[in-house]
């Protein structure tokens, strides 16, 4: 925006332009509480971190300073307006649309903006109209030669919360770039990501599982400690345990291992299928939007976790058995019945996380088998002498 021959109407003292941006959010994909939950004003002050206002209920933010830029954003697309300088203080509101099908939220900005009234300056921003997708919106800041040029326009995905965030940007995305060169079908992508994470981790899921077949080994002598100390000493208890332990090699703690290695990517993972472009409207077996839900698959979750949660317990010894059965009645893992009052949409998900889960499912089941062999090949080869006697 530049003035040209406008000395004569406006104020020379006016240093500055009042502006208003409203829009409002269509509903683009299946599920609109799913699609809500991704709808979100974003802005980022100068040379400081990205501001998100509410996504589930109604916001409005005054603002103290200088903002870059302001993203009115959608789950897959994004309006991005950005100044070459700042937006001065801007007032910005969210609000939730209820009663008007087929949009979601209203987005508003009121702000004002450096403006030079003779002409002399330009006040320059730029407009960026497009998808929210990871390596697009990264590119933006390629030919920055300082910290303080970064846009940083790909803060607006959200990947989770900072170690989860940073497991996408370095693992997830990265791989999930790689395998799309070369294969088209993401559902196998999927499947192969898979497969990577457990081949990582295996080592310490191998080690996991020969210190379980251990301790099932032990369970006689551990049943012994318990009969010769009562509850009364149970640091006599504690200690004995402990020596028979560290006699065999095994860390009760090393079943927790894999575990722990495991799950930031698996949390990235879930982050990332509900924002990734490139999975929407894709399909694969049952999936027909790998970005959306799938209702019909959601009826079988009850069934299928009930079943996995039987087939987990089959290699449990039978106290393990019945304390996982109390813990999954008390929590209601193995059913779930709908609410009376329940929308229809099983939306927690997108069907590439389900897809994920299943798959993830499949690899645990190899796991179990494994864990099996384990069981037998050190109960013909562990002999652990009765601490006891």
């Amino acid at each position: 925006i530049k003035a040209h021959n406008m000395a004569q109407l406006l104020n020379l003292r006016n240093n500055s332009l009042e502006m208003s941006w409203k829009q409002d959010i269509r509903q683009q994909e299946k599920s609109r509480k799913f699609e809500s939950r991704y709808a979100t004003l974003n802005y980022r002050y100068n040379n400081d971190d990205m501001e998100q206002m509410s996504e589930s209920k109604n916001d409005h933010e005054k603002t103290s300073g200088k903002v870059r830029w302001i993203a009115y954003k959608d789950q897959f697309f994004s309006t991005i307006f950005i100044a070459e300088k700042s937006f001065q203080s801007p007032e910005l509101q969210s609000t939730i649309i209820d009663k008007r099908p087929g949009y979601l939220k209203h987005y508003e900005t009121a702000t004002s903006v450096a403006f030079d009234p003779q002409g002399a300056e330009s006040s320059r921003f730029r407009i960026y109209l497009g998808p929210n997708q990871y390596k697009v919106l990264r590119s933006y800041d390629d030919t920055a030669e300082t910290d303080e040029d970064e846009l940083c326009l790909e803060k607006i995905i959200p990947l989770g919360w900072a170690i989860f965030r940073w497991v996408s940007e370095w693992f997830v995305i990265p791989l999930f770039d790689f395998l799309s060169r070369y294969i088209n079908n993401f559902g196998i992508i999927i499947l192969l990501m898979t497969i990577v994470v457990k081949l990582i981790i295996l080592p310490f899921t191998y080690k996991s599982y020969m210190s379980t077949a251990k301790m099932r080994v032990l369970k006689p002598q551990i049943d012994e400690i318990n009969a010769k100390y009562p509850p009364e000493k149970a640091m006599e208890r504690q200690q004995a345990t402990m020596a028979l332990y560290n006699k065999v090699g095994v860390s009760p703690m090393s079943g927790c291992l894999p575990m722990l290695l495991q799950m930031p990517i698996l949390f990235a993972m879930f982050a990332f299928f509900p924002t990734a472009i490139e999975l929407r409207q894709k399909s694969f077996l049952w999936a027909h939007d790998l970005s959306s839900y799938d209702h019909q698959l959601g009826r079988l979750h009850s069934a299928h976790h009930a079943l996995f949660w039987q087939s987990h317990q089959s290699v449990l010894p039978a106290d393990d058995r019945n304390q996982h059965h109390l813990h999954q009645n008390k929590h209601g893992f193995a059913s779930r019945r709908r609410r009376p009052n329940e929308s229809n949409e099983v939306d927690d998900v997108s069907d590439a996380a389900d897809v994920y889960v299943h798959i993830q499912r499949l690899c645990v089941g190899f796991e179990l088998l494994l864990l099996h062999l384990a069981v037998v090949h050190h109960s013909a080869n562990l002999f652990v002498p009765s601490v006891c006697r």
